[in-house]
């Protein structure tokens, strides 16, 4: 599907800010929480997923068992997601040690000053392909109930479960936008489309395209595709 909107690609949606609209649809629930220091949909996320897994095990899992159908392949992919993110970042940690030492012993030994430091560390990080030496096993998820893949979500990284909050937050708030998210959540691709720049907008950059975003919008920056695991889906 392609939506074509105005400027680049947005629709009409609320006058309000992702925070003000998550913070009030959330009002009601066990999960509130005052958001007025979040300035972007991705300091709500960040927020949201703090909360959550600060919030007690029992009163999160039974809110969002109450109100969604757990969806075992999505659960399956934001784990399996989160474990290699946390490979790499763990990997990422230990070379940046490693090579720090080492420029600093070159620079101890040879008298000579390696220039801009924390570039030459992150020029050589960014040429690293990760491998995971051991690759999860889609059999090791067969014994997990839903509930428990939800259960082992929250606990490695709630984000999917805050993106599915904020996707709802925004269409409550808005006809135009609950359309979209009640297409993406039966699995259709939605691509914005504009007649004022060439090739596709990127709903990232704007407030009004973070609305877009959040409910399942797709788009060329990376920080998207999260956005498009669907892990939870509303009960009619």
């Amino acid at each position: 599907l392609h939506l074509y909107g105005f400027g680049h690609g947005h629709i009409p949606g609320p006058n309000k800010s992702v925070a003000q609209l998550v913070e009030a649809w959330l009002t009601t629930t066990p999960l509130a929480l005052p958001l007025h220091e979040a300035p972007d949909i991705w300091a709500v996320v960040a927020h949201l997923s703090r909360h959550l897994r600060a919030l007690p095990t029992h009163t999160v899992l039974s809110f969002f068992e109450s109100r969604y159908t757990l969806l075992r392949g999505g659960l399956r992919q934001a784990i399996m997601a989160s474990r290699a993110r946390l490979a790499r970042e763990a990997t990422d940690n230990a070379l940046r040690v490693r090579i720090q030492a080492a420029l600093h012993a070159f620079e101890a030994e040879t008298g000579a000053t390696v220039k801009k430091m924390p570039l030459s560390v992150e020029t050589a990080l960014s040429t690293i392909r990760y491998t995971l030496a051991t690759p999860p096993e889609h059999g090791q998820f067969a014994s997990m109930s839903v509930q428990v893949l939800l259960a082992t979500l929250l606990q490695l990284d709630p984000a999917p479960l805050a993106r599915r909050l904020v996707k709802d937050a925004v269409m409550a708030g808005s006809s135009l936008h609950a359309a979209v998210g009640e297409a993406t959540d039966k699995g259709i691709r939605v691509h914005p489309r504009t007649q004022v720049t060439r090739g596709s907008p990127d709903p990232t950059k704007y407030e009004a395209g973070t609305l877009l975003l959040a409910v399942g919008v797709t788009g060329s920056d990376p920080r998207v595709r999260p956005w498009n695991v669907r892990v939870l889906k509303p009960r009619p």
